[in-house]
């Protein structure tokens, strides 16, 4: 399971600039939220753990350059 991860180090910063994700429970089930920051403020968006990974892949692939995850363990990514 993902405790948190964060998404920083855009690629262009007119467009987002941060991406925070952590888990929720939602009617006793879990989910993630993803917080993207763009500007000035902050967008929510719940998603399913089976979702996780294309959010993630997309935002690295489009938006970002480093990846900082805590799941058991810390993994930083950059790229």
């Amino acid at each position: 399971m993902i405790l948190s991860a964060t998404l920083s180090n855009p690629r262009d910063r007119e467009r987002i600039q941060k991406l925070r994700i952590r888990p929720v429970l939602r009617k006793e089930a879990l989910s993630y939220q993803a917080e993207r920051f763009v500007g000035t403020k902050a967008y929510h968006q719940n998603i399913s753990p089976s979702e996780l990974p294309a959010l993630i892949i997309e935002a690295l692939t489009a938006d970002f350059r480093q990846l900082e995850l805590s799941a058991e363990h810390l993994y930083l990514i950059n790229i």
